[in-house]
């Protein structure tokens, strides 16, 4: 029979468009593995009225780290780590503020945000590192922000630590690692790890903010050490 659970779908994100001086967006809805709505609202590229389709690629900023924490868990389900087991496991050189620290971190806090470790970003963003691994020996001069496995504090630093383990643990790039173990598997063609290839595709938007209640074009920052909490770019097709 007709499914009619979605009657009105269409009008109310294009009220939410509005009301939000949003540009542009694409959604999919997915039930028992099956896509069952697919599609784009507004403009990718509001100047020139090109049209968001469901293959419009976006940046999806830290959906990321729900591909991170995917790659570490297929890589407990070959035996080769366990969320449980200590960073330092991995990460010989690392050494966090205080023993306490050290003794008490787990991988699976790393992933929900409970190390204490909280927001440290700074230390990358303004200092970026030549590669990730050599923001390690940093941690043991970041003091905690909160109680381990007692707070909850965003922390992308965690995500990049879970970045790291991943390349130690499989002797490849957490790019690589996104590639070929999510992507080409689950067939994601038009999803990538960085806003240079995004750009030499055909259909991408462009990024937008508010000022003097009129909507702007913003420029998109290339991630570099914090890759693995926040660089995917992907389509809703590809998501779904």
């Amino acid at each position: 029979k007709t499914d009619t659970r979605l009657n009105g779908l269409d009008t109310e994100i294009e009220n939410l468009l509005k009301a939000y001086n949003a540009v542009g967006l694409s959604i999919a809805v997915v039930e028992n593995s099956k896509t069952i709505y697919s599609k784009g609202f507004g403009f990718r590229d509001l100047e020139n009225k090109l049209p968001v389709t469901a293959n419009t690629i976006f940046p999806i900023g830290s959906i990321t780290k729900s591909f991170t924490a995917s790659l570490l868990g297929i890589l407990e389900n070959q035996n080769k780590l366990s969320l449980k087991d200590k960073p330092s496991l991995y990460l010989p050189k690392l050494q966090f503020y205080n023993d306490k620290m050290d003794n008490l971190i787990a991988i699976e806090d790393l992933l929900s945000h409970k190390s204490g470790i909280g927001i440290v970003d700074g230390t990358y963003i303004f200092f970026p590192a030549d590669k990730r691994e050599n923001l390690i020996p940093r941690l043991k001069y970041l003091k905690p922000n909160g109680a381990i496995k007692d707070s909850w504090i965003y922390s992308n630093m965690g995500y990049v630590m879970a970045g790291i383990i991943i390349e130690k643990v499989t002797n490849e790039s957490w790019e690589k690692n996104i590639q070929d173990k999510i992507f080409k598997p689950l067939n994601m063609n038009s999803s990538s790890t960085s806003i240079s290839e995004m750009t030499k595709t055909k259909e991408y938007s462009l990024g937008y903010g508010m000022s003097k209640g009129k909507s702007q074009k913003v420029l998109f920052g290339e991630l570099n050490n914090d890759k693995p909490a926040g660089a995917i770019n992907s389509t809703v097709n590809d998501m779904a």
